[in-house]
Formats: C-alpha cells, structure tokens, sequence
C-alpha cells in the first residue's frame, strides 16, 4: 500500500534518482529521460506521484513536457537498427 507522506530516507533517495532520471532543460525546467516519471519513481519508492512530483519541483522545477511529434530515443535507435538491417540484408 502506497504511503502517505515519504520518510525522510525515502525522500533523499527519490532525490537520487530524479537527478539521474531528469535533464534540466533551462532554469526552473526539467524534463524526464525515457522510461521515466513521477508515476514509475513512486512506483519505486513505494509514495504517491503527488510526493514525487513536489519534491521534483522543490529541487529541479517544472517539468516541461516531451515535445509532441518527436521520437524518443530509444525509438529513433530501433528506427537505425531496422534501417542498418535492412541495408545489410540488401548486401
């Protein structure tokens, strides 16, 4: 069962992994790498997204949401991948 407030421990240790999981983006702003977000950290740490994402905001700022339309990168990887395949199958 999800906790209702984060230990202290709890919370050192969602800041660990929020400053390997988020690229700051500008001042203030942040963004989650792929595979990552408030839900899959609480998930983690066994706390609700809501103390995830204020401790996000304390320490990194707002999160600035993935721009629409653009592959992820482990997309654009699995495109090459196909792509190199494919030309190595045409010899």
């Amino acid at each position: 069962m999800t906790k209702q407030y984060a230990t202290v421990a709890q919370t050192i240790a969602i800041h660990k992994d929020l400053a390997e999981a988020l690229t700051v983006v500008g001042e203030g702003q942040c963004r989650y790498r792929d595979g990552f977000s408030d839900k899959t950290l609480a998930e983690l740490h066994d706390v609700k997204p809501a103390h995830v994402a204020h401790i996000r905001r304390e320490i990194f700022g707002q999160l600035i949401p993935a721009r629409r339309g653009v592959k992820t990168m482990a997309e654009r990887v699995d495109d090459l991948e196909k792509r190199i395949t494919e030309l190595e199958r045409r010899g």
